[in-house]
């Protein structure tokens, strides 16, 4: 039976994903990074304050949209703790600004200035949600506990976060098909 929506987002590549940290010296090419390591959305990772980061454990909080993705701790992975630390400034609100203004960055404003230009000139057709479906499907196929994705993520249930988020290639299936003994 034919699935009654078509699904728009696919995760990035690993490849793709090395690309990226190979542009990391493009403006913001890094929140992109920090969204496929987080899972935030865009208009969750806008909202970060500086307050939010602590470096002693390394972490951040934030999220927004539904209960469980409130206020969730997610770890900063050892890749992507520069890029916040460049970002971060205590004398200013919020994590990340425009900068030009300085002023804090919306998702539209994000998206067509810098987002959608970042993806043509690098040869990549994705949304800015398929970092979050990046990071759902990255921590599945690296063998996460459900429990630790559906927190991370910020959903109530897993079965929402695999159904929705995570996605299996023809590699995936059969790395599975080859487990059995």
């Amino acid at each position: 039976r034919k699935e009654e929506t078509e699904d728009i987002h696919k995760p990035f590549t690993e490849s793709e994903i090395k690309k990226l940290f190979q542009y990391d010296h493009l403006p913001y090419v890094d929140t992109i990074l920090i969204m496929i390591y987080t899972g935030f959305r865009v208009g969750e990772l806008f909202e970060i304050k500086n307050s939010d980061i602590d470096f002693k454990h390394m972490t951040i909080i934030g999220g927004s949209k539904t209960e469980a993705g409130k206020n969730r701790m997610v770890p900063l992975h050892v890749k992507i703790q520069p890029y916040i630390m460049k970002y971060w400034d205590a004398k200013e609100e919020y994590l990340f600004r425009d900068q030009k203004t300085n002023k804090k960055i919306d998702y539209h404003h994000y998206r067509y200035k810098y987002f959608d230009p970042i993806m043509k000139r690098l040869g990549m057709d994705h949304l800015p949600h398929d970092c979050r479906h990046t990071f759902a499907t990255r921590l599945s196929n690296a063998n996460a506990n459900a429990t630790s994705i559906k927190k991370l993520i910020g959903h109530a249930s897993y079965a929402m976060t695999e159904k929705i988020y995570t996605h299996k290639d023809i590699i995936q299936l059969r790395k599975a098909i080859n487990s059995l003994e």
